[in-house]
């Protein structure tokens, strides 16, 4: 985990740089910069990377994490030590500066320093003295003396700005594979208590919650995996945790070891819960991508005919994948299959309105209802007595109206 964590915006001001130093993360705030040669605010790292040019001369490293830490006009990213803020700061300085932006408003923390005010990132309250994140709420006291609306509660809710996501974790939902793990994980932590002189305390660790992982996975194929010769034709092997794992085609590629040594899994319940939960974060995908994401970490036998078992026990999957129900044909009526001339069974109704040379017309439709052939009439008004002068036009061209047909 980085020790340095960086952020900086536009601004139309220029400020003296000042750098302070407080507490055990070292935080850098880049604030507002200037643009002086566009009219729209455009994120600062599209600008950086839209202007390539003379980027050569610096670091790599420098540039992709400038550029890839920026949001919207905000810069976020993490260094390890001062040494390496000092000359992030130097190279993003330069960089910005050639492109007719200013950054300013330094911000860290150490202890060296006193304590200083707390500090806006994102809309978030930083705390460099204790180094924490708060959320600023409204006051919900004040809430309470109201009459609680829907509206009241939505406006209120809105006053809170999460930009760094860092509530977002408050609100996931815990799966099934999650609550399986945190209740192995405090076995394995009670077990050492019991056993050690040095007991561990607080929140259960990433350490503690991937030695339970293992545990689940090695337990799942010691049941399902004793034959040595069907593991000898899958190429697997044992990792240092002692998890089976599957030779991939891709062990020279620059991906993850997860990737290129997926974990051999058994067609079992547990599996089947993990394919759900799988689903649920692809967002209903489909066979292809979920296969495609389980194959990022597992390989699990007859993965195809389990994913297809778990689709079709999806209701949202049925729901976007039912078939539109088709309404048979009724029978056409006698008076539109009859043998008669044309016009002899006729439907008449108004159109729309036509404007032309300042005068307002209205367009009567006629239709025949045996050989769909229509003639059009217009008429300067929507009364009784301009619709017979036109009924009057088309009988004279075409006939007395057998059958009629009108709203």
């Amino acid at each position: 985990m980085s020790r340095i964590k960086i952020s900086c915006d536009f601004c139309g001001t220029v400020k003296k740089e000042s750098l302070y130093i407080i507490g055990t993360v070292e935080w850098c705030l880049v604030s507002p910069a200037a643009h002086t040669w566009i009219n729209t605010p455009v994120p600062l790292g599209e600008k950086v990377r839209r202007t390539e040019a003379g980027l050569g001369k610096y670091p790599e490293c420098i540039l992709q994490k400038l550029i890839s830490s920026f949001y919207v006009d905000n810069c976020l990213a993490s260094v390890q030590t001062q040494s390496e803020l000092d000359r992030f700061n130097d190279v993003a300085t330069e960089i910005t500066a050639e492109r007719k932006f200013d950054l300013r408003g330094w911000e860290h923390s150490s202890p060296s320093n006193p304590i200083a005010s707390p500090t806006n990132v994102l809309g978030m309250i930083w705390n460099r003295h204790w180094d924490t994140l708060l959320l600023n709420i409204p006051d919900l006291r004040e809430l309470m003396e109201e009459v609680i609306t829907k509206r009241n509660i939505l406006a209120d809710s809105h006053k809170a700005f999460d930009h760094l996501g860092s509530l977002v974790q408050c609100y996931y939902y815990q799966s099934f594979g999650y609550k399986k793990t945190q209740s192995i994980a405090c076995t394995l932590r009670f077990i050492q208590n019991v056993s050690n002189a040095t007991k561990l305390k607080g929140i259960l660790g990433c350490e503690e919650f991937e030695r339970a992982e293992v545990l689940v996975f090695t337990s799942l194929q010691s049941n399902a995996f004793q034959d040595e010769r069907l593991l000898a034709k899958m190429q697997a092997f044992k990792d240092e945790d002692g998890l089976q794992r599957i030779r991939t085609k891709l062990p020279d590629s620059y991906e993850k070891e997860d990737f290129k040594f997926t974990i051999l899994l058994p067609a079992s319940d547990v599996v089947v819960k993990l394919i759900q939960e799988e689903q649920v974060k692809s967002m209903h995908a489909g066979s292809s991508i979920l296969l495609a994401r389980l194959r990022e970490q597992f390989w699990i036998i007859r993965a195809k005919r389990l994913v297809k078992q778990v689709l079709s026990e999806c209701v949202n999957c049925k729901r976007y994948k039912a078939k539109h129900v088709e309404v048979p044909f009724a029978p056409l009526p006698r008076d539109r299959i009859t043998q008669t001339k044309i016009f002899e069974v006729t439907g008449v109704d108004y159109a729309s309105l036509y404007l032309k040379s300042k005068a307002k017309v209205w367009i009567v439709l006629f239709t025949c209802a045996v050989y769909r052939a229509v003639q059009f009439d217009l008429v300067q008004s929507l009364t009784i007595n301009t619709f017979f002068q036109a009924l009057r036009r088309f009988i004279a061209r075409r006939g007395r109206i057998s059958v009629p047909y009108r709203e």
